[in-house]
């Protein structure tokens, strides 16, 4: 049996639990790991896999869902000696959180190359939020915000904010972009309202790679 998995990719992964010390400090560890995801598996397509089945028809697999917000199409295509060829029904996945950060950035530019990262933070929770968006420094690349910069916005529920950034990468290969959207708390309202901080998911990064080249291939 062929599985076939398509679509943008999908779901937050928790970010790393260090080593354990002490039961107090795996609990904060654990803590941590619940209020950030931190996400950089993105493929464009997602499991194509040869897999034997029982002689009920089913197999089960463990597998790792992929890191962008979306809904997954599965189907599979299997082949039988006694029945010949088969189509399962479409079924879908949703993979989703609801406050998160999403980069928009080229595939590769020529090192030198300015480009406009965007970054775009949707809130999908029942209340306001007060946010504040970093791109992580690096030598690779100089970054100056195309707005002025402010420590953070309010966000509030099923709104959506854009940060731009006026990016020029100095390193060949693969370059890292990692940018981070937090929650804060902050005794300043949002109008009439008081933001929250969620107890989970309150800091989402996402890492995203860019190609840099000496040229454009002829």
């Amino acid at each position: 049996m062929y599985l076939g998995v398509l679509g943008g990719p999908g779901g937050p992964v928790p970010a790393h639990v260090g080593p354990r010390t002490s039961p107090s400090h795996e609990k904060s560890q654990l803590e941590d790991s619940v209020a950030e995801t931190i996400r950089k598996y993105f493929p464009e397509t997602w499991i194509w896999d040869l897999v034997t089945v029982n002689s009920s028809g089913v197999a089960d697999m463990e597998v790792t869902v992929p890191d962008t917000i979306t809904e997954w199409k599965a189907g599979a295509l299997c082949l039988s000696n006694d029945t010949g060829l088969g189509l399962s029904p479409v079924v879908s996945l949703q993979a989703f959180q609801p406050f998160f950060v999403a980069l928009t950035m080229p595939y590769s530019v020529i090192r030198g190359e300015a480009f406009t990262l965007k970054a775009t933070v949707q809130n999908y929770l029942p209340s306001c939020i007060r946010v504040r968006v970093e791109l992580e420094a690096s030598p690779d690349f100089t970054a100056v915000p195309v707005a002025k910069d402010q420590d953070s916005y309010c966000l509030c529920a099923n709104g959506r904010h854009t940060e731009f950034w006026l990016v020029t990468p100095k390193s060949l290969g693969n370059v890292n972009f990692s940018v981070t959207a937090e929650a804060r708390q902050s005794p300043e309202a949002c109008g009439s309202d008081v933001p929250t901080v969620p107890k989970t998911g309150k800091r989402d990064t996402v890492v995203k790679v860019l190609i840099v080249e000496v040229s454009r291939p002829p």
